[in-house]
């Protein structure tokens, strides 16, 4: 009969067991200078309107939701087409409010806008969302339900906050979106009209492949010596 202490340890089970003593090494995200957002509005954005005469009455045709077009142009009853791209929305209630003098006396506007941003990649409901313009990176992400790296997911596939892609303005930036890991500067940046915020996957793990590695030869190895020993 083989006794235990008489067996060696095969090569390829030393080999996985010694590779979990040497952990991987992540690079670090590549920071980039990430551009401060600006509030004023481009095609896509919702724009809502709240109207009033001097004398306090809202007619209704002149209050509501309207959508910026492709051209940056709104559509509204009177006034027709007016170009509202770039402008943010005290602007936008100046430029209203002197168009709509040459109808209506003193009216009263009250102008509020959305912005539109794309939140993609491994978080918990990915899509296109409006978000008001003192929104946050990690007020859109909220909106997305947060990377699945908080949550847990259920979906086997984590999210690498650590390198958050931001798209603004054709550029790609990388963002260090971890909570024990925001600074003041990026925790206070907010997003800007048609940015695309990507939550990219999290690179396999050295430690946990070869982890798993190990447990399976230990597995294997643990098989023969018990049926050596019989």
């Amino acid at each position: 009969m083989c006794t235990l202490h008489a067996l060696a340890v095969p090569l390829p089970i030393r080999l996985g067991i010694a590779a979990l003593l040497v952990p991987g090494v992540s690079p670090g995200p590549a920071w980039s200078q990430i551009p401060q957002a600006d509030d004023g509005v481009r095609a896509g954005d919702m724009v809502t309107i709240e109207f009033f005469t001097a004398a306090g009455v809202r007619p209704a045709e002149l209050s509501g939701e309207h959508t910026v077009d492709r051209d940056g142009q709104l559509v509204l009853p009177y006034v027709g087409r007016i170009s509202v791209q770039g402008l943010n929305a005290l602007e936008m209630r100046e430029l209203l409010t002197q168009r709509f003098s040459q109808f209506y006396e003193n009216p009263i506007l009250v102008v509020r806008v959305q912005l539109t941003v794309n939140v993609t990649g491994v978080v918990r409901i990915p899509g296109h969302y409006l978000v008001d313009p003192s929104a946050t990176l990690v007020d859109a992400l909220a909106r997305a339900g947060g990377v699945l790296e908080e949550l847990g997911g259920g979906s086997g596939q984590l999210a690498n906050s650590r390198s958050v892609r931001l798209v603004r303005g054709g550029r790609t930036h990388v963002v260090d979106l971890r909570p024990d890991a925001l600074t003041r500067e990026i925790s206070d940046l907010r997003v800007q009209s048609g940015d695309w915020l990507h939550v990219p996957p999290a690179p396999r793990s050295r430690w946990r492949d070869n982890l798993q590695l190990a447990a399976s030869m230990l597995t294997v190895a643990a098989s023969v010596i018990f049926i050596a020993a019989r």
